[in-house]
């Protein structure tokens, strides 16, 4: 019994996979599982894994990227799956070739080449049953977000996601005709607005059924009926206008996150990131408990009484969160205070929170972190071109925190910063490139250039901000690989950055509103943010722009 579940990152895969490798050693099947919890347990399997994940390894282009993917698993392939089906076990993979040939396939590559290799490699072995898990890419960049909230990977970031997140919509759409072309070995499960206790049902009703049907599994076993779960759909009411109907369309959005708590909590506490409004600071007393990393990671840009007193009360089990927020506040009263009593716990963290301070606290701070907190120092250093600023980056050297160093030198156009560009230049480009801001000089423009086909991501937030012409023929040039396109568009009003916004409102609709800036009050954004709203009236990160909107120009 060979299974294979399917899925674009945020989709759920593994934890759906987890439950029916559960079910299945519950009825005493022996299962082999070939990534459990994340992890291949194939040694040359990890160390090819490394080398196509790292941003060190930058330049890897796309055929060379789709034959380490495929030796990998070809690696696992050959020494674990097939000496397991052999021994009669059931085998449960998290992902299978397929995933490799359609992301080729969205980096460009042809499917009948990238295909041939895939049915050399399996020699015509494939899986008995694929569970494609079906996402949207907003909930998958949603769900992937909050999974690195919790697991607080700070700094780090793979190699295959520069591209941007539009990669994973072209997957979706190549994964979708997989599963129509072949429904007899494919089943498609969609996991949305469902919570986990009813999907994981479901999966296994449906997985058992079909393994039953294939004689994989006795009938008796399988589960005797397939019910589907019930389906959360949440709406604002059609025919809102803006920003007339701000009562009504604040009301629904806070109506939606509090149904959500009882659904999947986490997506709730997600949407009151960032906000400073008595209905959010009422659904973050009343997540706190069950949610508190999400909680602290949101009460950036939050100066509320509540939020205050949530710092506090949060600041010993979730302090990186908690110093992180500080990142904006004043170095007096309550926010020095809290870095003070945080600087020994947690020394980058308060250290990244000094970024754009340069008084005489900040500097002084600075110093003191260096020695515990490097990186987090040379991170707060993003923009300054000050002998203080230089005095502390040239403390690093050119490889000691090389990654950070080259960040540090963000908006920064010198002679001085390009030299130290051109050093880090090979195995630190993808820092150099998040490290390159909104520069205009012809060297930042040939940095554009050469990586902006492998490094889509990095080079459209390069951008934010511009709006010359080559620019914005940079933007249109990256499309709809990268959402960052319309991020690097924010408060822009000019014909071009118009036409841009329209041209990806659709597919990347959320930041569409959001590119428009939240103190944005013409008549022409509040138009459009009328017909998103109109268009997409469950998008909640969507709803959450036009909600702050309506906040922050007084409209409530």
């Amino acid at each position: 019994m060979f299974i294979d579940f399917e899925g674009i990152d945020g989709s759920g895969k593994t934890t759906l996979l987890e439950v029916v490798a559960g079910k299945l050693e519950a009825l005493g099947i022996s299962v082999y599982n070939t990534r459990r919890k994340g992890e291949y347990k194939s040694r040359i399997g990890k160390a090819l894994r490394k080398v196509s994940r790292s941003p060190k390894n930058l330049g890897l282009l796309p055929w060379a990227e789709f034959l380490v993917y495929m030796a990998r698993d070809a690696q696992v392939f050959e020494e674990r799956i097939l000496p397991h089906l052999s021994a009669g076990n059931a085998v449960i993979a998290d992902r299978f070739f397929y995933s490799h040939v359609l992301l080729a396939a969205a980096r460009g590559l042809p499917v009948e080449r990238t295909g041939a290799i895939m049915e050399q490699v399996s020699g015509g072995v494939l899986p008995d049953l694929v569970v494609y898990c079906d996402v949207d890419i907003h909930t998958s960049r949603v769900r992937k977000k909050i999974a690195d909230i919790i697991e607080y990977d700070d700094g780090d970031f793979g190699r295959k996601g520069l591209t941007g997140i539009g990669v994973r919509n072209r997957m979706r759409g190549g994964f979708l005709e997989l599963a129509e072309s072949d429904p007899d070995r494919w089943v498609t499960v969609e996991n949305v607005g469902v919570t986990q206790e009813d999907i994981s049902e479901y999966v296994w009703q449906v997985v058992s059924k079909k393994l039953a049907e294939k004689g994989l599994l006795k009938t008796e076993e399988a589960a005797s009926e397939i019910v589907t779960p019930k389906v959360f759909e949440p709406k604002i009411s059609a025919g809102l206008e803006l920003p007339e109907d701000v009562d009504k369309l604040v009301g629904e959005f806070y109506a939606i996150l509090d149904k959500y708590v009882d659904v999947d909590d986490r997506i709730s506490a997600y949407h009151i990131n960032g906000v400073d409004m008595p209905q959010a600071d009422r659904l973050r007393g009343k997540l706190k408990e069950k949610q508190p990393t999400i909680i602290a990671y949101g009460l950036q840009n939050v100066n509320t009484d509540t939020a205050w007193a949530l710092r506090r009360e949060l600041a010993e089990r979730e302090p990186r969160y908690v110093a992180r927020s500080l990142a904006g506040m004043p170095l007096e009263g309550d926010a020095l205070d809290l870095r003070m009593a945080l600087k020994d716990v947690v020394p980058k963290a308060v250290a990244k929170s000094l970024k754009d301070f340069e008084c005489e606290t900040s500097i002084n701070l600075r110093r003191e972190l260096f020695d515990t907190a490097p990186e987090g120092v040379l991170m707060s250093l993003k923009g300054f071109d000050t002998d203080w600023a230089w005095e502390l980056r040239n403390k690093c050297g050119k490889k000691f925190c090389a990654e950070a160093l080259a960040e540090s030198l963000s908006k920064i156009d010198t002679p001085k910063a390009w030299k130290i560009r051109k050093k880090l230049l090979g195995k630190n480009s993808a820092w150099v490139l998040r490290g390159l801001g909104p520069l205009e000089s012809d060297e930042a423009w040939d940095l554009r250039e050469k990586f902006v086909d492998i490094a889509s991501k990095l080079i459209a937030r390069s951008l934010n901000g511009l709006d010359s012409d080559r620019a914005h023929d940079m933007r249109e040039r990256i499309g709809d690989l990268a959402k960052d396109v319309l991020d690097s568009l924010k408060k822009l009003e000019s014909p071009r950055a118009w036409e841009i916004r329209e041209k990806l409102k659709d597919v990347f609709p959320s930041t569409a509103v959001s590119s428009l800036g939240k103190l944005n009050d013409s008549e022409k954004a509040w138009a459009f943010r009328e017909k998103m709203a109109a268009c997409y009236p469950g998008d909640l990160l969507l709803l959450k722009h036009i909600v702050e909107s309506l906040w922050r120009t007084g409209k409530l």
